[in-house]
């Protein structure tokens, strides 16, 4: 029905309210938006908001985890949440295409079983009135939302394998009323009030 010429490689892009916003690929990440369906013809073109805040921040060592983004980012409320393979948030202003801050996510632990594997692969996600941020081992931040970092909780729902690590899961919740749904390698939890 439609078609953009512009790069996502990996994350997907998010739509709010006929708008689709989104990071382009390749070396010169960049944030981009565009209003679908597009007024004529069968190709929108992009707005580039701005190019990637994110990119140089934390280690790029070999063997540690990258700026790279996996999963999906996270619009709410005119700022964009950004959270890298490695475990750093960035939280854009959608309106200036520049950082508000960035905060490493030290009290995530993305690598507990794995070494050359991404360590934080699901989106930053909208639970109610809070964010929810999780690492692939099950492990969840809860911060509440705005342009200073404040964070709430941090759950774990621990799943020890036979040898006696973590289980790994790269798969986003998904919320439906007050329950969390929750899949990991082994089973599908269903987490909420009796």
């Amino acid at each position: 029905m439609w078609k953009s010429d512009v790069v996502s490689e990996i994350p997907t892009p998010s739509l709010v309210s006929g708008v689709v916003f989104g990071i382009s690929g390749g070396q010169s990440e960049q944030l981009f938006a565009f209003r679908v369906p597009p007024p004529a013809g069968d190709t929108v073109q992009p707005v580039f908001l701005g190019k990637a805040p994110w990119k140089g921040v934390g280690p790029e060592l070999p063997g540690q985890f990258t700026n790279s983004i996996i999963g999906s980012p996270l619009y709410h409320n005119g700022l964009f949440y950004v959270a890298s393979e490695g475990g750093e948030l960035t939280v854009v202003d959608v309106s200036t295409g520049k950082a508000v801050y960035t905060q490493p996510l030290e009290n995530l632990n993305p690598r507990l079983t794995w070494v050359f594997r991404v360590g934080i692969s699901t989106g930053p996600t909208l639970a109610g009135k809070y964010i929810h941020i999780r690492d692939d081992q099950s492990q969840t931040l809860v911060i509440a939302p705005g342009r200073k970092y404040q964070e709430l909780a941090k759950n774990v729902l621990w799943e020890l394998q036979p040898d006696g690590n973590q289980q790994e899961s790269q798969s986003n919740p998904f919320y439906e009323g007050k329950r969390i749904y929750y899949r990991t390698q082994n089973f599908l939890y269903c987490i909420g009030e009796e």
